[in-house]
């Protein structure tokens, strides 16, 4: 990010979008359905887990500063429920699907404990039975 990115960041966040008529906010409130609630409230999972297991790629809503310090101005002078409402339903179904993944991975990991103790048991009886293959041979007993 270049200096001059990071000035324009700052004065996003100290002035909010509106501050000189950037285009590329114009008309975008918010409260939209395209602003995403979780990054509105500080914490959204599509940037908290980045290149991890739990990446869940691009989030496909609006992450804008200036949006979240209208927001942060708007949360002061009124309550806004909803949008909390919202970014906690998604957070919850982050969770719920976290919380799928490592319960199949514990199974995963049951069933591959499972096949060490029949591989464990599979080399026990081939143990005894080449003792018994070499017990013959010294007898000189054929099959």
């Amino acid at each position: 990010m270049t200096a001059q990115e990071q000035m324009r960041k700052m004065l996003d966040q100290l002035m909010g979008s509106g501050r000189d008529g950037n285009p590329e906010s114009a008309g975008v409130h918010f409260t939209d359905s395209t602003v995403c609630r979780a990054f509105m409230t500080g914490l959204c999972p599509h940037t908290l887990f980045t290149n991890t297991k739990m990446d869940l790629g691009e989030c496909p809503k609006v992450h804008s500063e200036a949006l979240r310090a209208d927001f942060d101005e708007a949360k002061q002078k009124e309550k806004i429920m909803d949008l909390r409402k919202e970014a906690l339903a998604i957070l919850d179904d982050f969770l719920r699907t976290c919380d799928r993944k490592v319960e199949a991975a514990k199974k995963r990991l049951e069933d591959q404990e499972l096949d060490a103790e029949s591989e464990g048991r599979a080399n026990k009886v081939h143990d005894i039975a080449e003792q018994n293959w070499t017990k013959t041979s010294k007898s000189g007993t054929t099959w």
